[in-house]
């Protein structure tokens, strides 16, 4: 039992220690500017589609002078989540 435990917190480590990683490394994508490399997360079909169908209503905003972005497969206008 002893050796169970022993492997799930090295494991847990581990992942904890990828998953900073990769957050950190995510954080530095300016720095691949002018460079032949680019990064993009990825994400699973269903969100891509959804992700899809709100870039026009993002672009939309964007010409009304308005802040938006998504995030995940939520559009944000100025700070708020829509729902087109």
């Amino acid at each position: 039992m002893y050796e169970s435990v022993k492997s799930c917190v090295k494991e847990c480590a581990t992942y904890s220690d990828y998953f900073s990683y990769a957050v950190g490394l995510r954080k530095q994508w300016k720095h691949l500017t002018g460079t032949n490399f680019q990064m993009h997360e990825q994400f699973p079909p269903e969100v891509l589609e959804k992700r899809r169908k709100l870039v026009p209503h993002m672009k939309d905003a964007r010409k009304e002078g308005k802040r938006a972005w998504i995030a995940y497969d939520t559009l944000y206008v100025d700070g708020k989540p829509v729902r087109p």
